[in-house]
């Protein structure tokens, strides 16, 4: 059991199982072979393209968080307007001066 030599960035193996224990930590399945230096070969991946081209990884959507809802505030009720007041009557009486005259004496 060895590693044989690196081709494309992947390792070429000289078992079978080495070449499906890096395919299976790699996000592969199966494995291909290749020879290198008369020897026979193997690496992971169904094929060169796919050993290559490495797992296909589809974007999971991130959850959104939920938002908290908020303390419902209660509506106020408007102030009710002011009622007019009627303007107090003076006090202190109506002032002097009048009319008519005092009478003169005879």
């Amino acid at each position: 059991m060895a590693l044989l030599t690196i081709m494309d960035g992947i390792p070429l193996y000289s078992t079978i199982q080495e070449a499906i224990a890096w395919a299976t930590s790699n996000g592969l399945n199966g494995y291909h072979e290749h020879v290198y230096k008369e020897q026979l070969g193997y690496m992971g991946g169904t094929d060169h393209a796919a050993a290559i081209a490495g797992p296909i990884i589809v974007a999971t959507p991130v959850p959104m968080p939920t938002p908290m809802p908020t303390t419902p505030t209660t509506p106020t009720t408007p102030a009710a307007p002011a009622t007019p007041t009627t303007p107090a009557a003076p006090t202190g009486g109506t002032g002097g001066g009048g009319t008519g005259g005092g009478g003169g004496g005879y």
